[in-house]
């Protein structure tokens, strides 16, 4: 096994995030490891796991949208805002049509804000939300900006509905259950959730925590940024770069563009996706140039 990658997990339900980081450091024998994306006990679906040097890129990829399958049923409200919860109101829904939830989907569409669960993992003063709404402490939960890049009405079955959904980091399901439901004037909450995609990873190609083992081939870590431009160093460059100076080379680019640093292309071709780091471009006496940050 490569010593530094990606690693698709399929998370199953009462698996928390860290349960499976915890299992993979065991399985593969290493600490550092990390993820993208966190999924509660009661999510499941796609995991990433960042293995070896893979970590010190997360800041770069955790902005990456996310695509996920949802359930929901009209009717109920709980305090988690999904069915684990404790039901806090109860009534008959008023009747929606397949044909009224359809026509409001460019409306659902525009939603770019939200106010997220109290049982979230949002943290309020250094404490997560949820550990302190377990607790009974009053306290009061932001506003996020939001941004719902596709929506997508799969199956409806009154007081029932299942929906896929594409949105930018940071977006709570579970709220948006929720949200659509005040469109209807009904209350909701979320029965199922999977998460299904991030960027351009897709549930089809992970796999089970169970599954892993010393022997599991990484993905190599220039998948994660795969739209990235690169930028490609020469040997001087490059004994400077892996040995952790710094160091500027003019390219083409906008201020502030990222660029990824593969080996050299003319390496031979098992080593021409290996990754060594970020650069981020800086105007300077009127040049654009690229200042390399090395990842060891």
């Amino acid at each position: 096994m490569n010593s530094s990658g990606i690693l698709l997990i399929n998370k199953e339900k009462g698996w928390t995030s860290f349960d499976v980081v915890k299992k993979a450091r065991k399985l593969l024998k290493t600490k550092k490891i990390g993820h993208i994306g966190t999924l509660d006990p009661f999510a499941t679906g796609l995991l990433i796991l960042l293995i070896g040097k893979a970590t010190r890129i997360c800041e770069y990829v955790v902005e990456l949208d996310k695509e996920y399958t949802v359930k929901s049923r009209f009717g109920i409200a709980t305090d988690t805002s999904d069915i684990t919860g404790k039901v806090i109101a109860e009534e008959q829904p008023k009747i929606v049509t397949q044909t009224d939830f359809e026509n409001k989907i460019p409306t659902i569409e525009k939603i770019t804000s939200q106010i997220p669960s109290k049982y979230s993992a949002i943290k309020i003063n250094g404490k997560k939300a949820y550990d302190l709404a377990r607790k009974g402490v009053e306290f009061e939960m932001a506003e996020k900006k939001i941004s719902i890049k596709k929506f997508e009405l799969l199956r409806f079955n009154f007081p029932e509905f299942e929906w896929r959904i594409v949105v930018s980091k940071g977006t709570y399901i579970r709220t948006l259950t929720e949200q659509i439901a005040d469109y209807f004037d009904n209350i909701a909450t979320t029965i199922e959730l999977e998460r299904t995609k991030i960027g351009s990873f897709k549930i089809e190609n992970s796999i089970s925590i169970n599954d892993v083992s010393e022997s599991t081939e990484l993905l190599p870590l220039l998948d994660l940024i795969p739209d990235m431009p690169k930028v490609y160093l020469q040997d001087a460059q490059l004994t400077h770069f892996v040995t952790g100076l710094f160091q500027e080379i003019e390219v083409s680019g906008e201020d502030n563009e990222l660029f990824a640093v593969p080996k050299s292309p003319v390496c031979v071709l098992s080593c021409q996706n290996v990754f060594l780091g970020i650069g981020l471009t800086s105007r300077e006496e009127g040049k654009q140039t690229i200042t390399l940050r090395p990842h060891k």
